[in-house]
């Protein structure tokens, strides 16, 4: 469990969290280190678990990509 609101992974907007951990790891490329370009292009090939699994502990709120139905 990721979030104490839900309990099921289809309940989170995997291709925007996708998107916004590839360009959070892009960004750094450019200003912390070239490194990070791997772990940007690795982004792209993760599973749904793993993007949510990157993204906590890269520190995103994963309650900001909850579905709004």
């Amino acid at each position: 469990m990721y979030s104490e609101y839900y309990s099921d992974i289809s309940e989170i907007d995997t291709d925007r969290l996708e998107n916004d951990l590839f360009d959070y790891y892009g960004t750094g490329a450019f200003a912390i280190s070239p490194a990070m370009f791997d772990k940007a292009e690795r982004v792209l090939r993760m599973s749904d678990e793993e993007l949510v699994r990157t993204a906590v502990r890269e520190g995103f709120d994963i309650n900001e990509y909850l579905r709004r139905d």
